[in-house]
């Protein structure tokens, strides 16, 4: 009798098993089509009204950092593309007077006012505006061989003395 209950259990296993199967398949199979269908969503954006970028960079590599800068401003310049334009109009670039350590220089961007939903990244627009391959290279080499670190932070105005 023993032998009776497996032969039926084991079919109804089968079909619970390959029911299983077939309900991860089509989870997985429905969140790659949705993957695949969504746009690619901008890496570095500003949502707030003013935006502060701020890079530690490695002091002997400061001058490679700025050049790369001066290289920044003027693909941002030279770009027929609204959006950069309104990144350009915003954009400025600080260097830290005070030591921020032995052998780190500190950089701020401050971005007043934001190009709303803008890509800021630095590698896509330095790779928009010069794509030739060795200029990909120098970047990628610049920020991966100088930068110790960076982070961005959102503001919202609540008040302007001004007005």
């Amino acid at each position: 009798m023993l032998s009776t209950r497996t032969r039926k259990a084991v079919p109804a296993r089968r079909i619970g098993i390959a029911f299983l199967l077939a309900a991860a398949f089509a989870v997985v199979s429905a969140g790659a089509v949705f993957a695949q269908a969504a746009p690619a969503a901008p890496i570095r954006t500003f949502t707030g009204d003013l935006g502060i970028y701020q890079y530690v960079v490695k002091a002997d590599r400061a001058a490679d950092f700025e050049a790369m800068i001066a290289k920044l401003k003027d693909g941002l310049q030279k770009s027929e593309d609204p959006v950069r334009k309104a990144q350009a109009a915003g954009w400025r670039v600080f260097k830290q007077v005070e030591a921020v350590g032995e052998g780190r220089v500190a950089y701020m961007f401050l971005i007043d006012p934001v190009a709303k939903d803008a890509d800021y990244t630095l590698s896509a627009i330095l790779y928009e505006a010069f794509p030739e391959a060795q200029d990909r290279t120098s970047t990628y080499e610049i920020i991966k061989n100088g930068v110790l670190g960076s982070g961005m932070v959102n503001y919202q105005l609540i008040m302007d003395a001004r007005k």
